[in-house]
């Protein structure tokens, strides 16, 4: 095994394409030699992010987040720096062998009780299923279709009545409190009682692993909701959370496409039909911040909503949201008016993997969808229709692809596509960002010069060289720790690197100059002795300036004779320096 030490960091990142390893996450789109995608690092609606080939960097001027190919990794997938590094050779398929260890996650002491409280409630349900009143729910959920092995994969358990379950934690020295936080009690006027009570349950958890809330279905009572979840509390934001991520995480990227369905019974009857990269958005609400996960889990997305119209609807508003940030997905067409664990109840198991390996582009789609809320015999509608779809198929950007979808909408409307081209100009195409903006601060003189000399130790040794030799210092922050971490650097090498000097350097505003200076046009990027000098040169005669302001200013303060006079001898000495400088 390998010793992950510097020279090998280094290999793997030379190795290693970013282009290919960020491709392998969300999509890029070529931007003359270099490429640019949506930023995956917030509510981006338009490429903000640039893929540099050269220098094998990245950078997203409008959210500050770049870095180098394992900066990238390790942002998106959230794991730590040796982690990042395998994830790298796996995708750029680099053998190298070596101990990446376990992610270490800081959790207060807090929600590691309320996480001992989930698990305690998960193992006592499971247990539970091998009491009297348990197995009838064993032999429910077998009518189901769901068999031992699925019940144990997936964590099911039950919540007998008569607030089994809060007697027990209490039996085990937990306090009401943390119950009641943990979400699985609640405080009512006879009591503290079960949220869950006589309930079938199915643990939610976060992408971590750690169990986080429950959807409960209910067994025997007729009179009460068929499902509730756990409330909005400190583990649990529903908005944020992915049923099933944590398992999909584990697959070990085998799968680069992902389903998303309502619910974890839809989850476990794709698992069932051998789909076990699934997860659940608990409902039919799709937020971005769920589209933000799914894109850091898989590199395509495929929507996959119950067959009824509210599932339907719900396709199409996770697709919007999904195209917004620029995912790559595809939606799969259900026909049924059934969900996922009903189809293969009633149709058969083969019914529900055909159907999931026939998934329809977002315009295809569009198409099918829009054809159920329009009535083309009726002349406005139709037109309504038509202009809905033209806006869509403009903003595709294959020109064959534009034709073949113009041809279509000709034939279900019977418009000519002349006319129909002519309702692009009443439409209101997707702006598309033809250049990424970068907003520049207004810098001072003086950090201007610190920023120049840095610049040309960045692009040259012998620059670092006549720093230490000529001046030595640099005031201000962080051109002056950077330029520490140059000298340091140019000790082992020849030549510097950014993509390379971004995985020693951890400090945001550090990192944060080093695409300034590569970006900003002020900034040479070659060795300019001249221009190198006069920036010392600057730094040199603003300390001096900024003594003898000094000395002004104590002189104006002194009485005694003697010393005055010293102080002006000093000034005079200054201000000849000064000449000599310049």
């Amino acid at each position: 095994m390998a010793e992950l030490n510097e020279a090998l960091i280094e290999d793997i990142r030379r190795r290693a394409n970013i282009v290919e390893v960020i491709r392998s996450y969300i999509q890029v789109i070529p931007a003359g030699r270099n490429y640019k995608a949506v930023c995956p690092f917030h509510d981006d609606h338009s490429p903000s992010m640039s893929i540099s080939t050269d220098k094998q960097i990245y950078k997203c001027f409008a959210c500050g987040n770049g870095g180098n190919v394992y900066t990238f990794v390790q942002n998106y997938e959230q794991v730590t720096f040796k982690q990042a590094v395998k994830r790298v050779c796996e995708i750029s398929n680099i053998d190298v062998d070596f101990d990446v260890g376990e992610a270490t996650i800081e959790v207060s002491e807090e929600k590691k009780v309320l996480y001992k409280i989930l698990n305690e409630t998960i193992n006592f349900c499971k247990f539970q299923l091998h009491t009297e009143k348990g197995m009838e729910v064993v032999k429910y959920l077998h009518e189901r279709g769901l068999d031992d092995e699925v019940i144990e994969y997936f964590e099911i358990g039950y919540n007998p009545a008569d607030n089994a379950l809060y007697k027990f934690l209490s039996m085990k020295g937990y306090s009401d409190e943390d119950i009641l936080r943990a979400g699985v009690a609640r405080l009512q006027n006879n009591g503290i009682v079960d949220v869950f009570d006589d309930r079938i349950m199915f643990p939610i958890h976060d992408s971590n692993g750690n169990p986080i809330a429950f959807s409960a279905r209910n067994f025997s009572k007729e009179d009460r909701a068929k499902y509730i979840n756990s409330g909005q509390n400190e583990l649990y934001t529903k908005a944020n959370v992915l049923y099933n991520a944590h398992r999909f995480k584990k697959l070990n990227r085998k799968y680069q496409e992902i389903y998303v369905v309502e619910g974890p019974l839809d989850v476990i009857a794709l698992h069932r039909a051998n789909f076990p990269n699934c997860v659940a958005t608990m409902g039919t609400a799709f937020t971005k911040e769920q589209a933000m996960g799914l894109m850091r889990l898989a590199k395509t997305i495929n929507l996959c909503y119950d067959g009824d119209d509210a599932g339907q609807n719900a396709n199409f508003k996770a697709g919007v949201i999904l195209k917004s940030i620029g995912a790559s997905f595809q939606v799969i067409q259900n026909k049924t008016k059934l969900d996922p664990d009903e189809i293969i109840k009633q149709l058969g198991k083969n019914e529900l993997q055909y159907m999931l390996e026939m998934p329809l582009t977002w315009i295809q789609y569009l198409f099918n969808f829009n054809l159920t809320k329009f009535n083309l015999e009726n002349y406005s509608e139709k037109k309504e229709f038509a202009q809905v779809m033209v806006k869509e198929i403009q903003t595709i950007n294959d020109e064959f692809d534009r034709e073949t979808y113009f041809n279509r909408l000709c034939q279900l409307t019977s418009f000519p596509i002349d006319q129909l081209k002519k309702l692009i100009s009443k439409s209101e195409p997707i702006a598309v960002n033809t250049g990424i903006r970068r907003r520049r601060k207004d810098y001072t003189k003086a950090e201007l010069c610190e920023m120049q000399i840095v610049a040309q130790m960045l692009y040259s040794k012998e620059a670092t060289n006549l720093f230490e030799e000529k001046l030595g210092f640099l005031n201000l922050e962080p051109m002056k720790s950077l330029s520490l971490h140059l000298i340091s650097y140019y000790r082992n090498h020849d030549s510097a690197e950014i993509s390379d000097l971004l995985t020693e350097i951890s400090e945001e505003a550090e990192r944060n100059l080093l695409f300034e200076l590569e970006e900003n046009e002020l900034f040479s990027k070659e060795f300019n002795e001249e221009l190198l000098q006069d920036a010392f040169n600057e730094i040199i005669n603003g300390d001096i300036d900024l003594r003898i302001a000094a000395l002004k200013k104590e002189a104006a303060m002194v009485s005694d004779v003697i010393r005055k006079s010293d102080i002006y001898q000093e000034i005079i000495d200054l201000k000849t320096r000064r000449k000599g400088v310049n």
